[in-house]
């Protein structure tokens, strides 16, 4: 990562100097990689304002335009598993179905087709899909099953979130060894969430309390350091250095 800076300009002596001032604190490592945190809403908490600069949790008063024009508020849960399956001609697309499932009750009928709801380079699965299937919560860990052992790697991952936010203690060895290899690699971005899913463990993933420490100490970004600080206060004192 290379270190950014300021410049600071003086008009004095009938010439104009200028200072590099280091903007990034010698805590951090050059190392720390992350590609999430470089849009502006990366970390939990920020939304874009319409010209595209955060928010940062304060409301904007906006005119009511009406429903955006792939509103499919009005669409049964069946309509919108045929438009994801691409049997419903027109009338949005599949993206904007997940997003409406994303905000229902559990709709099962959308764990068959998770596997074929990819991006057309079939590298990545479709916007919004994560968070419809979040919606199936415990429901989807018979599929994330199956998921997991996909040959693709974008299945196999998706799989393994499922079942590391859904599984019991068996998944805290899986948990532990990944934060640890994440402090290893500097991960910028990503830690927190593993430190979130062994929170829920309490005192059974006290040994992965260090590495939440020095994540909580040391990672480049201000809404990781806080959802690794989360993590430590759901620890019991006992457990914490």
């Amino acid at each position: 990562m290379v270190s950014r800076s300021r410049t600071r300009s003086a008009t004095g002596g009938g010439g104009t100097t200028s200072t590099s001032v280091p903007t990034t604190s010698p805590v951090w490592s050059g190392n720390w990689g992350c590609r999430r945190h470089r849009s502006w809403n990366s970390c939990p908490g920020t939304s874009n304002s319409a010209d595209g600069l955060p928010t940062f949790g304060i409301e904007v008063q906006r005119p009511d335009l009406g429903p955006a024009p792939d509103d499919l508020s009005d669409l049964a849960d069946g309509e919108l598993l045929d438009l994801l399956a691409g049997e419903r001609p027109g009338n949005g697309d599949r993206v904007a179905a997940l997003s409406e499932l994303s905000r229902r009750d559990p709709v099962e009928g959308l764990i068959p087709p998770v596997p074929s709801l990819v991006t057309p380079d079939g590298r990545r699965p479709l916007a919004l899909l994560r968070q419809a299937v979040d919606r199936l919560g415990p429901l989807a860990v018979p599929a994330a099953r199956r998921w997991v052992t996909d040959e693709r790697e974008w299945p196999a991952r998706f799989g393994s979130d499922v079942l590391a936010d859904h599984l019991g203690p068996e998944v805290i060895p899986v948990l532990m060894t990944q934060l640890a290899e994440q402090w290893r690699a500097r991960a910028g971005c990503g830690p927190g969430v593993t430190a979130r899913r062994l929170a829920r463990f309490g005192p059974a993933a006290a040994g992965a309390v260090a590495d939440r420490r020095r994540f909580w100490l040391r990672a480049p970004h201000s809404c990781e350091r806080a959802t690794h600080l989360e993590a430590l206060a759901a620890t019991p004192a006992p457990y914490l250095p």
